[in-house]
C-alpha cells in the first residue's frame, strides 16, 4: 500500500498537511479500515478487523473487486462509485446489516448494526484515485437500547396490569396474588411479598408470589412509628433497602423468618395510600445475575405508589357496595370518587410512561459508555449525568408523593416559625443552581417578617414557582422573587419576562398533570408543579393565583396567613 495514499490532508484522523501512516498501525486500530483503488473499485489493503468481518472462503479480499470480495449488493456498489465520482464523503450511522458471521454481538434476524464511510482520497491534482471505508461494529449499543426499551415496554405493561387489577371482583389472597405476580415481573424478582402493618405488628398478605402460606401466615414482626428497626424506617420514613441478606446486618433481627421464607437478596419500600401507612412491599431473590439494580429500586418504588392506588380502589369499592345497600346519595358521592380516581390513574400511567423513558434511556446509555471505558474526563461528565438523570426520576416520585398526602383530609401541617426572607433566599439558591446559576432577584420586605406554618411546604410552593418562572422565561429574561406584608398575610409574588399564559388556559392551569400553551410539549414536567403550589397554600389558608399577559410574562401570587393554628 502506498503511504501516499494515506498521506492526504483531508482524511478525518489527518492534521493539515502530510501524515504518512505504515499498514502496521491500521493492523492494530480497533475499527475497520480498507482501500480500494478508482475507478475499479479492487482492494489494495485492509486491516485485520476488516478481514475478520467476512467469511474465511472470501478471505483475503486484498486483490477482489469490490462486487466479488463482499457479495456486495448493486446498491452498495453504487454508493462507493458515487462517492468516487462527486469527490465527497459519505457517512452512514446505525446501519442494518444481515449476515455477517462469527459476530460477538447480533440482534434478532442474524441482524448487527454498524457506523461506516467512505472517503475519497486525491491526488495532488484533485483526482480521486482511492477509497478509504472504515467502519465500526455499534451492535452492542443497538442491542443495549433494545433491552432498555423491552425493559420499559415491559414495566409500562406491568403497570397495566396492576391498574387492570382495581376492576378484580375476586377474594383479597386473590388480589394478592395477582399484584405481587405483577411486580415480580416487573423487577425480574423469584418472590414479592406484601405486608400489612396493624395495632403495632406487621404481618405478610397470604397468596403472595413465590411464597407458601404456610411459611409465612404465621410470620408477625413489631413495627410502629417510633422504632428504629429496618422495617420502622422502611414503612414509616421512606427509606429504600436495598442489600445481599447475608452480608447486611440489618437482618439479623429477622434472620430466622428470612431464613425460613428462603431468601437471599431484596430491595423494599413503602407501601402507601394517600398519608396512610399500609406496609411495605418487597422483592426477593433476583433473577439476573448481579443481583437487584438501581433501576429495579425505582421500579419498585413506582410500582408500590400504583399498588397504593389499586388499594385505594379497591376500599372505594368496598365503600361503594355499602353505599348501595343504605342510600343513593352516597352511591352518586362514592361512583364520583371512583371516576375521580380512574382518570388519576390514567393520567398517572401516561405521565410515568412518558417522562421515565427520557431518564431511564440516558442512564442506559451513560452505563453502556462506562463499561465500554473512557478518559478521566469523559468519566466524570457521564458520571455528572447518571447522577442528574436518577436526581429527575427522585424529583417525579417526591411529587406524585406530595400529591398523595396533601389529597389526604386529615393531612396536617408540620408548623414551625421561621424568618420568611430567609426562606425566600433559600428558594432562590436552590433553583439558581438547578437553572445553571440564571439570575433570580429578590427584594426582601424591610422589616423582619415571621411566619408559623409548614417550612417544607411553603419552600415547595416557592422553589415550584420559581422554577416554572424559568422554564417558560427566555435566557436572561428577568425572574424577581418579591414579598410583602398586607394584614395577616404574606404576599410572596414570583414575575417573569415569559411566554405567557392564554386567558382559555389560566383556569386549568393548577390541574393535576396539566400543562398548556403549544411550548409545554417541549419543556420537561409532570404538570404537578403548580397543582401541588395551590394545594399546599390552601392546607395553610391561603391561595395561589396568576396574572398574565400573552408573549409578555406572568405574575403568581401565593397569599399565605403569617399565623397558622
Amino acid at each position: 500500500m502506498s503511504a501516499d495514499a494515506l498521506s492526504d490532508p483531508r482524511l478525518p484522523f489527518a492534521p493539515a498537511g502530510r501524515l504518512d501512516i505504515p499498514p502496521r498501525v491500521l493492523d492494530d486500530v480497533p475499527f475497520g479500515i480498507a482501500l480500494l483503488t478508482v475507478p475499479d473499485l479492487v482492494f489494495v489493503y485492509s486491516n485485520h478487523v476488516y478481514e475478520s468481518w467476512y467469511q474465511p472462503e472470501r478471505r483475503p479480499i486484498v486483490g477482489k473487486h469490490l462486487q466479488d470480495a463482499l457479495v456486495a449488493a448493486p446498491q452498495v456498489v453504487a454508493t462507493f462509485r458515487d462517492v468516487a465520482d462527486r469527490g465527497e464523503p459519505a457517512h452512514f450511522h446505525d446501519a442494518e446489516f444481515v449476515g455477517l458471521k462469527g459476530r460477538p454481538v447480533v440482534l434478532p434476524g442474524d441482524v448487527t448494526r454498524w457506523d461506516w464511510s467512505i472517503w475519497p482520497l486525491k491526488d495532488a491534482d484533485g483526482r480521486v484515485t482511492h477509497l478509504l471505508v472504515s467502519g465500526y461494529d455499534v451492535t452492542a449499543p443497538a442491542q443495549d437500547r433494545l433491552r432498555l426499551e423491552q425493559t420499559h415496554e415491559e414495566g409500562i405493561r406491568a403497570l397495566l396490569e396492576v391498574s387492570r387489577a382495581t376492576g378484580s371482583k375476586g377474594t383479597i389472597e386473590e388480589f394478592f396474588a395477582d399484584l405481587s405476580f405483577t411486580v415480580a415481573r416487573l423487577v425480574g424478582a423469584r418472590k414479592v411479598l406484601f405486608a400489612r402493618v396493624e395495632n403495632g405488628l406487621m404481618s405478610a398478605q397470604l397468596r403472595t408470589h413465590g411464597f407458601d402460606d404456610d411459611a409465612i401466615g404465621g410470620i408477625q414482626v413489631p413495627c410502629a412509628p417510633e422504632g428504629d428497626g429496618l422495617a420502622d424506617r422502611i414503612v414509616y420514613r421512606d427509606e429504600v433497602f436495598k442489600a445481599t441478606i447475608g452480608a447486611s446486618s440489618e437482618f439479623e433481627p429477622y434472620r430466622a423468618a428470612l431464613e425460613l421464607m428462603e431468601v437471599s437478596d431484596a430491595i423494599a419500600t413503602s407501601w402507601q395510600a394517600g398519608d396512610l401507612r399500609l406496609g411495605l412491599v418487597a422483592a426477593f431473590n433476583s433473577r439476573r445475575r448481579g443481583g437487584f439494580n438501581e433501576e429495579d429500586v425505582h421500579l419498585l418504588k413506582v410500582a408500590s405508589m400504583a399498588a397504593g392506588l389499586v388499594w385505594q380502589h379497591r376500599q372505594a369499592q368496598a365503600r361503594l357496595g355499602a353505599a348501595q345497600r343504605s342510600e343513593t346519595a352516597r352511591l352518586r358521592d362514592s361512583a364520583d370518587q371512583l371516576a375521580a380516581l380512574e382518570r388519576t390513574k390514567a393520567d398517572f400511567l401516561r405521565m410515568v410512561s412518558h417522562e421515565m423513558r427520557g431518564p431511564i434511556s440516558v442512564i442506559s446509555a451513560s452505563a453502556a459508555m462506562l463499561r465500554e471505558g473512557e478518559e478521566a474526563a469523559e468519566l466524570q461528565k457521564t458520571q455528572q449525568i447518571i447522577k442528574s438523570k436518577v436526581a429527575e426520576l427522585s424529583r417525579m416520585v417526591d411529587q406524585l408523593l406530595e400529591v398523595s398526602r396533601l389529597e389526604d383530609p386529615t393531612l396536617k401541617p408540620n408548623l414551625s416559625d421561621f424568618d420568611v426572607a430567609d426562606l425566600l433566599d433559600e428558594a432562590a439558591e436552590q433553583v439558581r443552581r438547578a437553572h445553571g446559576g440564571r439570575e433570580i432577584r429578590v427584594d426582601a420586605w424591610p422589616e423582619p417578617l415571621t411566619m408559623r406554618a409548614d417550612r417544607a411546604r411553603i419552600l415547595l410552593i416557592v422553589t415550584n414557582l420559581l422554577d416554572n418562572a424559568l422554564k417558560y422565561s427566555p435566557a436572561g429574561g428577568l425572574v424577581s422573587l418579591a414579598v410583602a406584608r398586607q394584614g395577616g398575610m404574606a404576599r410572596i409574588q414570583v414575575t417573569d419576562a415569559g411566554i405567557g399564559i392564554e386567558p382559555q388556559d389560566v383556569a386549568k392551569l393548577f390541574g393535576r398533570f396539566t400543562r398548556v400553551g403549544p411550548a409545554s410539549g417541549a419543556i420537561a414536567g409532570t404538570g404537578l408543579g403548580l397543582y401541588l403550589c395551590r394545594e399546599a397554600a390552601r392546607l395553610h389558608g391561603g391561595e395561589v393565583t396568576v396574572e398574565s399577559t400573552p408573549g409578555k410574562g406572568s405574575v403568581f401570587t401565593a397569599e399565605i396567613p403569617l399565623s397558622n393554628r
